[in-house]
């Protein structure tokens, strides 16, 4: 069997999709804000300017700098410790953008995404993963034309690199959402990002 490394670099519109994907997701389970954003990427391509977040309080913590730009807060933090940042509580949704991949301490920001949640709060994340390949409609052959029927399809790399993981919906499940009330966990596009709702006990 042979394996072809694919192009890393999104294709045109996967942004846009993703962005769709958190619209559908918040109209679907009605959550509001105050809202925070844990950044995989710049200011510029922040989940928090996307039009179905105006007229709410938007915060994001990002590597980059902070300030202000079109009634979002930007913050460079640390999200392994948002102490220096926010008290306990205070947002009603934390968007976790295709940053968990990338968080060598991901545990951490777990339980910081936890503290600053109010009771009732949710956690909306989006992470590259895994899942079974015939999903997607993909067929991978072996050496001698053999089909191979478990194959798990896996996104690339990130073009930005200092990518550390990959997890299967199961995954996400154990590792970052024990604890919290489930609402919707599945994985959409090809290569595969995992999307989930879950909600804080009250």
């Amino acid at each position: 069997m042979s394996l072809v490394e694919t192009d890393p670099a999104p294709k045109p519109g996967m942004r846009a999709k993703v962005i769709e994907e958190y619209a559908t997701l918040f109209r679907t389970h009605g959550l509001a804000g105050p809202v925070l954003e844990i950044a995989g990427g710049s200011r510029d391509g922040a989940v928090a300017n996307a039009p179905f977040l105006q007229g709410l309080e938007r915060h994001v913590v990002l590597a980059g700098d902070g300030g202000e730009a079109n009634g979002v807060h930007f913050h460079k933090g640390d999200p392994n410790d948002l102490a220096p940042l926010f008290d306990d509580g205070c947002f009603s949704a934390v968007i976790w953008d295709r940053a968990l991949e990338r968080d060598p301490r991901f545990w951490l920001t777990a339980a910081e995404i936890r503290r600053v949640l109010a009771p009732g709060g949710s956690l909306v994340v989006c992470t590259r993963g895994f899942g079974r390949s015939n999903k997607f409609g993909v067929k991978v052959v072996g050496a001698s034309g053999n089909p191979i029927t478990f194959m798990t399809a896996t996104a690339a790399v990130a073009a930005a690199g200092g990518d550390h993981m990959r997890l299967s919906p199961q995954g996400l499940r154990r590792l970052v959402l024990d604890g919290f009330d489930v609402k919707e966990l599945r994985s959409s596009f090809m290569t595969p990002h995992l999307f989930a709702v879950a909600q804080k006990p009250r």
